[in-house]
Formats: structure tokens, sequence, C-alpha cells
């Protein structure tokens, strides 16, 4: 797991890893034996970005589930058909990529109003969530995040 060695820069200003597992990365036993190795080298919080099908399924849930890790909840949705956080339930990840075109859309006040209510209901369960704009071609993440961010009454993102 060398790809974790520079963190280690970050010390205690480290807060949760993202992995981002590449379209092609079906769910398999091997990919079950990296996930517990990584959980048994970064003993931080972990979320992973799966983008193959064969991660929705209910096994790898419950997996995640055990091994403390969470799955993000992407938009445009990319595994499921719902913007929903998964596995791991004491923290949420939400990466909201652009919709309908990846990296370029703007979110409209509307559908950040919708992303928002989804958000702070789950609050109430989750006790830490994290959200990423990655509509930056377009140059809309960071207005895109404080609309959301004062949507949700000014907490940190």
């Amino acid at each position: 797991m060398r790809f974790l060695d520079p963190l280690t820069a970050f010390g205690e200003k480290l807060d949760a890893v993202l992995v981002q597992l590449p379209p092609s990365l079906v769910f398999t036993l091997e990919a079950e034996e990296f996930l517990r190795e990584l959980v048994s080298v970064h003993k931080g919080p972990l979320a992973i970005e799966p983008r193959h099908i064969s991660w929705a399924q209910g096994s790898v849930e419950q997996l995640l589930k055990h091994l403390g890790i969470a799955r993000v909840a992407a938009d445009p949705p990319l595994i499921t058909d719902h913007v929903l956080a998964a596995g791991d339930r004491t923290r949420s990840y939400y990466r909201f990529h652009g919709n309908p075109q990846m990296y370029r859309s703007v979110y409209t006040d509307e559908r950040l109003a919708q992303l928002a209510d989804l958000i702070d209901a789950e609050r109430v369960e989750v006790g830490t969530t994290y959200v990423f704009f990655d509509n930056t071609l377009s140059g809309a993440a960071h207005a895109n995040a404080t609309h959301l961010r004062t949507l949700l009454g000014g907490v940190p993102l």
C-alpha cells in the first residue's frame, strides 16, 4: 500500500482517505482482500467510490459496514439509480461531479436544495458528512459548494 506513504506528511491533520476505483474494477475476492489490507494499514476513516455495478450488491454493502468503510454517494449516480451513501454509516461522503455532464454541469439552485434536503435528513443518523464538488471544468465547484453550505445553515462541509 505504498500509495498511502505520502499521506503521512499530513500527520494529525489527515482525516479521511477516499479511494476512487476505476469503472472496470469488478468486485472480486481480490478486491475484498485489497479492502481488508487497506483497513489494516490505514487506521483512519476510509471511503471508496466504486464505479462498477458489482459493488452495489448487498454482500458488498455488509462487507463495507463490517470493515468500517463508507461508500461514496456520487452524482451523477455511477452504480445505482440514486444518490445514496452506503457502507459504514458513521460518516457520509458525497461527490458531486456535475449532472448531466460530468465535471462541466453547474448545479441549479433547485438541485442544490434537493441535495441539501437529502444531506440534512441523513445528518440525523450520521456523525460527519463530507461533500466534494468536482464540477471544476465549468468553474462552478466553489460557488456550488458555498451555496450548498448556506442551504445547510453554514455548517462546515
